[in-house]
């Protein structure tokens, strides 16, 4: 395998270390929450057990952008499927007491409060608003030790009627590799890089050089195996497009770096970046060729439809012809056997004349 080294780097803020983390994990997973929208799709329906077609459209609700780079930040996380149902997605790597539950209900209200709809009573007179939450998850990106499975918020009002907020949780690195697969959620592959970082940093501290190799071979197969094997394995099922392959395993490259680079000492953790870890130029060739292809031929698909939606038609019209060329045939049999009646009432009518004159003949004799 051979060596690319990155020469980006992530830019992090003068802050302590373990909040300087959480920004790169929080910045990485919003530029993989921008990937493309049918992945994007996939990844909303494993999480929230929703079944959105690949085609439904994804709108981004924030007011920042980030790049390639990673150099800007996003407030929150907050999708919108096909302009009516709303998904707050929210990503932590690490306990930080209480202030997760108050930022995410600060976060959903904040978006409720975008679209309150009016309630009418029964004079139709405006009698209050309702507000819509949009459905939230906190993902927890690393060691998720002492987190509950859900987060429940009570707002407690002076009639004495409660409401409770459950805000479900999900434990990334207590999933295995099948269930990530299963449900889509193979976009946060990079992640997994985090799952023996601090038993990598022990041994490393160890110096004992058994339980450093054994850290290696576990890294090399977290890293080659689960994660670019995986995304490289979605890619060729069609699960995600060759952008999002190239923009995955970039990432992990870059979050591999971060992590790994202080023990580049070691030859194995030193070659541990992949060939394909950054797109070139010619990929980005390919892959707006690969989307202009897809594109073209979903209007190919489109132009099919309408054309047996038209042969369809004109089967009816050819159809709707013989039936009436088939009414005309029979209108011309009906009108052969009346007139086939005329005559035979016309015969009757002259074989009575002549009977009627046979009959006066006799009567004068």
């Amino acid at each position: 395998m051979s060596k690319i080294s990155s020469k980006e780097t992530i830019k992090t803020r003068p802050k302590d270390r373990k909040q300087s983390y959480h920004d790169i994990y929080d910045r990485i997973f919003k530029r993989i929450i921008t990937l493309s929208s049918p992945t994007i799709i996939r990844f909303i329906n494993g999480l929230f057990d929703t079944d959105y077609p690949t085609s439904s459209k994804v709108t981004y609700n924030w007011t920042e952008n980030v790049d390639d780079k990673l150099i800007r930040t996003i407030a929150d996380t907050i999708l919108t499927i096909d302009n009516k149902d709303s998904y707050h997605v929210e990503a932590q790597s690490y306990r930080d007491d209480n202030s997760i539950i108050l930022r995410v209900f600060d976060y959903g209200y904040r978006h409720a409060l975008k679209r309150p709809e009016n309630i009418f009573n029964s004079d139709g007179i405006i009698s209050g608003i309702k507000l819509t939450f949009p459905k939230q998850i906190v993902i927890y990106l690393d060691d998720s030790k002492g987190i509950p499975d859900e987060y429940s918020i009570t707002l407690e009002f002076e009639n004495d009627k409660d409401i409770t907020i459950n805000i479900p949780t999900l434990k990334y690195q207590e999933k295995e590799l099948k269930e990530i697969i299963e449900k889509n959620l193979i976009i946060l592959l990079p992640f997994k890089l985090l799952k023996i970082r601090d038993s990598f940093q022990k041994a490393c501290e160890s110096k004992n050089q058994d339980n450093i190799n054994v850290e290696i071979s576990k890294l090399r197969e977290v890293y080659e195996s689960d994660i670019i094997g995986t995304i490289e394995k979605s890619y060729k099922n069609n699960s995600i497009s060759r952008a999002d392959m190239n923009t995955l395993i970039s990432l992990t490259n870059k979050l591999f770096e971060h992590l790994y680079s202080k023990y580049s000492s070691y030859k194995e953790v030193d070659n541990m970046l992949h060939d394909e870890s950054l797109e070139l130029e010619i990929d980005k060739y390919i892959d707006a060729v690969d989307d202009l292809t897809e594109k073209l031929a979903e209007k190919d698909n489109i132009i099919a439809k309408k054309d047996d939606m038209l042969a369809e038609k004109d089967d009816m019209l050819a159809e709707k012809n013989d039936m009436l060329a088939e009414k005309d045939d029979m209108l011309a049999e009906k009108d052969d056997m009346l007139a086939e009646k005329d005559d035979m009432l016309a015969e009757k009518d002259n074989q009575i004349a002549e009977l009627q004159k046979q009959l006066m003949k006799y009567m004068q004799k």
